[in-house]
């Protein structure tokens, strides 16, 4: 799992390693945004496998401010087989007003992206714990009365935030 820091920041993740990799990023590659951070659309989940795959995160390092974080929980095709049926849950390629996947076939609009509840970070985090992840479960503590015994209910993050997401994996994966 990858986390920049860059400006909004972003989160991808892979699968496999060497000429195996297959980097899943998930984004408004539709050009959407322009003129407005704020904008919602077009959810694009963009698979690049192989070169591509390497020239990607490469291209990311070298922006700087990227963590890696690695999740020993879960196994590389439980990832992929969730994150390709997602990706083959849609046959719509993005338009021509797309500037770096337009008509691609190694991106798909899935979904609707939101920026503040359906985006990158969002897309990281529902896809890792439905491979199986229990790396961002924790047991949240309640309180029924003021003088009453707490009560944990078992719980799983879903961060939307790039920097939260990376703040907590460092602590977390620290231990």
């Amino acid at each position: 799992m990858y986390i920049e820091t860059v400006g909004l920041g972003h989160t991808w993740i892979s699968a496999g390693e060497g000429d195996e990799m297959v980097v899943y990023t998930y984004g408004r590659y539709d050009h959407t945004y322009k003129g407005n951070v704020l904008s919602d659309g077009p959810g694009v989940l963009v698979r690049l496998s192989g070169d591509k795959a390497k020239e990607f995160n490469d291209y990311k390092q070298s922006e700087g401010k990227m963590s890696i974080f690695t999740l020993t929980d879960v196994k590389d095709n439980d990832i992929m087989n969730i994150a390709n049926e997602l990706f083959d849950s849609s046959g719509q390629l993005p338009s021509e007003r797309s500037k770096r996947y337009a008509n691609d076939t190694d991106a798909h609009i899935i979904d609707e992206y939101s920026l503040l509840n359906n985006n990158c970070t969002t897309f990281v985090s529902d896809l890792i714990k439905m491979s199986g992840s229990k790396v961002l479960n924790y047991q949240r503590v309640i309180y029924a009365s003021p003088i009453g015994s707490p009560i944990t209910i078992p719980s799983t993050h879903r961060f939307v935030n790039p920097r939260s997401m990376k703040s907590y994996l460092s602590n977390k994966l620290r231990k």
